[in-house]
């Protein structure tokens, strides 16, 4: 299982190895897949005034590359903003998926409010999260 994940981070990692024409880059908005308390590490275990939200996004083609993914918390709004650019290559244009690519990304908050708003800056999505 190792071998393959190797093989496919290798795969995906050669669109920018290979110098593939980005043909455009735009913000993009994702979903809230999970909230869980915040657990740095087994040594240290977890921490009850802290949760975890991963984050899904949905890429606009099969090869395309998302950039690091930008989060900022605002404690006095209870706000994660969001900043999450596709870039889409012009390799996605030539190659059909089967199922369509996703990136995941995740933001430790402090547990200050039962409801998280997020938005995803560069878009007019946005969505509250329940943090239980």
């Amino acid at each position: 299982m190792k071998a393959i994940t190797l093989i496919l981070a290798f795969v995906s990692s050669m669109a920018f190895a290979r110098e593939d024409s980005i043909q455009w880059a735009r913000h993009i908005a994702g979903k809230a897949v999970s909230v869980k308390n915040y657990c740095p590490s087994e040594k240290r275990g977890c921490r009850p005034t802290q949760k975890e939200i991963a984050f899904e996004f949905v890429l606009g083609g099969c090869v395309d590359q998302i950039l690091p993914v930008a989060m900022e918390y605002d404690d006095v709004s209870n706000t994660v903003y969001i900043s999450a650019v596709n870039l889409h290559l012009e390799r996605s244009n030539h190659i059909k998926c089967i199922k369509a690519k996703t990136s995941t990304a995740s933001v430790v908050v402090p547990l200050s409010a039962e409801l998280i708003d997020v938005h995803y800056l560069g878009t007019d999505r946005w969505e509250q999260v329940k943090m239980q």
